[in-house]
């Protein structure tokens, strides 16, 4: 776990080595889903940003703003999502787009344009991974 006294519990919960998932930890004794870092970035961000399936369905299921933007960027969790997929690393290494499947179906909207008015779309292309610009409604 990261030594920085700022850092999100969620982000330093994943930077652990454990096998059991420590989101259920955190949930059962201190994570507030609207809780956020010292990014401005909430659960559901973090979760997008490391494409955690399992995170972001158990932060949607305690009712996470799926919709919700970071102030400082105006990025939702899709974005983040999006750009995390289509990265040369998560090309190279085949990452599945399940998290976005599930944002998306849990009433994500390609539609909300952060500070520099770039949608998910945008995002998509600019990764040029086909199967992610495919997956997102125009």
């Amino acid at each position: 776990m990261s030594n920085y006294k700022y850092d999100h519990l969620l982000h330093s919960g994943q930077q652990s080595d454990e096998a059991f998932p420590p989101i259920r930890i955190l949930f059962e004794y201190c994570l507030n889903i609207k809780d956020t870092a010292k990014s401005d970035w909430t659960p559901l961000h973090i979760a997008a940003g490391s494409l955690n399936t399992e995170e972001i369905a158990a932060l949607i299921a305690r009712g996470a703003n799926i919709n919700s933007a970071i102030p400082t960027c105006g990025r939702t969790a899709l974005h983040i999502a999006v750009c995390a997929a289509s990265s040369k690393a998560s090309r190279i290494l085949g990452v599945n787009t399940d998290c976005i499947h599930l944002l998306l179906s849990n009433g994500a909207s390609v539609n909300i344009e952060d500070r520099e008015g770039r949608t998910a779309i945008h995002e998509a292309c600019s990764g040029g991974r086909k199967e992610i610009v495919d997956l997102l409604p125009q």
